[in-house]
C-alpha cells in the first residue's frame, strides 16, 4: 500500500521550445534559482512541433522538471515564461496533475 505522500506527484513544469543545444545541466543550472529541483525529464518533440524546425534548422525539444514545492515552480513560471535559452523565447506552463485537473473540470460545471 502506498502512502499518501508518496502518491502526490511533486509540482512540475514544462519547459518548451527549447533548442537541441540545451541539456538536463543547463536546466539545472538555470532553474535551481527558483528551487529545489527533484528531477529533470528531456522529453521527446511533441505532437505541437513534432518536424517543426526554427529558423536555423534545428528541432526544438521540450522538459519537465519537478520541484520540491509547489511555490517554487510557480515562481519559475512567472520570471521564466517567455525567457531565453540559448537565445531562443521559451514557453514554461505549471504542468497539473490528475486530481487537479479534475477538480477545475467539476468547478467549471
Amino acid at each position: 500500500m502506498k502512502s499518501s505522500s508518496s502518491s502526490q506527484r511533486l509540482p512540475r513544469i514544462k519547459v518548451s521550445y527549447l533548442t537541441s543545444k540545451v541539456t538536463k545541466e543547463h536546466l539545472m543550472e538555470i532553474f535551481s534559482a527558483y528551487g529545489c529541483i527533484k528531477g529533470i525529464e528531456m522529453l521527446p518533440p511533441s505532437t505541437e512541433t513534432k518536424g517543426y524546425l526554427n529558423k536555423n534548422h534545428l528541432r526544438y525539444q521540450s522538459a519537465s522538471i519537478d520541484f520540491e514545492t509547489k511555490s517554487e515552480a510557480i515562481n519559475a513560471v512567472r520570471y521564466m515564461n517567455g525567457g531565453m535559452i540559448d537565445y531562443h523565447e521559451i514557453l514554461v506552463e505549471l504542468k497539473l496533475n490528475k486530481s487537479q485537473t479534475d477538480k477545475m473540470r467539476k468547478s467549471k460545471k
